[in-house]
């Protein structure tokens, strides 16, 4: 198909030069190095050297003898043949090169994974990889010539203001540009995703700034993951804070309990005064339970397996999943009465009925029932 197109535009050239012939001469042969140049450019070296070799013959055949024949009229048509030859050989691997060189220059561009924006002196777009496109939601065809701050929208992410890429500072300057800031970039068709961007000058052959190239990551992955190594970071320090609280409030409980019995066992059952000693050893009970908890939330409480009866475990971490859950969801505790005994880590047993909570509650964002029932069940193994 190219080497047809390519003996259509030597035909072109030969009509031309001969309606032209009385215009143009002696330079009768422009036509001919304008098919070169042609072919070069837009089909590559190959169809470039065929249209050499083809327009040579033809030129020596219209216009330099009336009869084809390898004998030349004089040495003046001989040179210049020969200056044409050589012309549109030039003409042939300097265009060819350049042509592969641009080829090559947007293969590369095109397959960064970064978005990649250019723009001209006045700012205007002129190009965009796959990438960039996506990330704008614009082809390159309907983005050229358009002003950059049409086609690439930034926002702030903490103040949530449109800002402008600084091309004009690039342009004006011929500074390299990198952002510091947290942005997010708004697509045509209004997604938003965070970005890193950073810009350079493009300088002509004197130096001088010619035009700016961006350079966007999508950086929202990682933002996401940073964002929950923070907020796994903050847990641990609360955990570290909670374990270290219930620890030294364990201390506490340790002598309230000691003082309390004492107390008990100094008064006779009879006392008046002895029911004050057994709330208060009533009442730390329930704030070692709650001590327990906090252990087991922070992960710093080492497992001790015991026999546990579940009625009053399940019961006494009412009042705590009463307070996790809100109140939009209703906490319902059903031990059964006849339930067995179970040898468990009991502060292990929290954290798991802790867990589900917080699924559940994440589950019911409108309100609902969580309910923690407990029932004997056999489980037989294997036959």
């Amino acid at each position: 198909m190219t080497y047809a197109i390519v003996c259509g535009l030597i035909a072109w050239a030969v009509v031309t030069s001969f309606m032209l012939r009385q215009v143009m001469e002696p330079s009768f042969f422009l036509p001919f190095i304008t098919v070169v140049l042609v072919s070069s450019w837009f089909f590559g070296r190959n169809e470039g050297l065929l249209a050499t070799a083809l327009s040579t013959v033809v030129i020596h055949y219209f216009f330099a003898s009336a009869v084809f024949t390898l004998a030349l009229a004089s040495w003046t048509e001989a040179a210049r043949l020969l200056t044409f030859v050589l012309t549109s050989l030039l003409v042939t691997f300097l265009v060819a090169e350049l042509r592969y060189s641009k080829v090559r220059l947007t293969a590369t561009l095109s397959s960064i994974g970064d978005a990649v924006l250019v723009t001209d002196r006045a700012g205007r777009v002129t190009f965009l990889n796959a990438c960039a496109e996506g990330m704008v939601g614009y082809t390159l065809a309907e983005a050229r010539k358009k002003p950059l701050a049409e086609v690439l929208v930034l926002v702030d992410a903490d103040s949530g203001e449109t800002v402008d890429a600084p091309l004009r500072t690039i342009l004006t300057s011929g500074e390299s540009y990198q952002s510091t800031t947290h942005k997010l970039l708004t697509s045509r068709h209004g997604h938003s995703i965070s970005v890193e961007e950073s810009a350079a000058p493009i300088r002509d052959h004197n130096g001088k700034v010619a035009g700016a190239i961006f350079v966007l990551r999508d950086i929202t992955a990682r933002r996401q993951a940073q964002d929950q190594l923070n907020q796994s970071q903050k847990m641990a320090a609360v955990g570290r804070l909670a374990g270290g609280v219930a620890g030294d409030f364990n201390n506490l409980l340790t002598v309230i309990t000691g003082y309390s019995e004492l107390l008990r066992y100094e008064m006779s059952p009879s006392d008046p005064l002895r029911r004050f000693a057994e709330e208060i050893f009533s009442a730390a009970e329930r704030a070692a339970g709650l001590t327990r908890q906090l252990l087991a939330f922070s992960r710093g409480h080492n497992a001790h397996a015991k026999v546990v009866d579940l009625p009053p475990l399940l019961t006494g971490m009412e009042t705590m999943l009463t307070r996790l859950m809100g109140d939009t969801i209703a906490v319902v505790i059903m031990p059964s009465t006849a339930l067995g005994k179970i040898k468990v880590d009991p502060a292990q047993l929290e954290q798991i009925i802790v867990n589900l909570a917080m699924n559940s509650r994440d589950a019911m964002p409108k309100g609902g029932r969580f309910v923690v029932e407990a029932l004997n069940s056999e489980i037989k193994v294997g036959q």
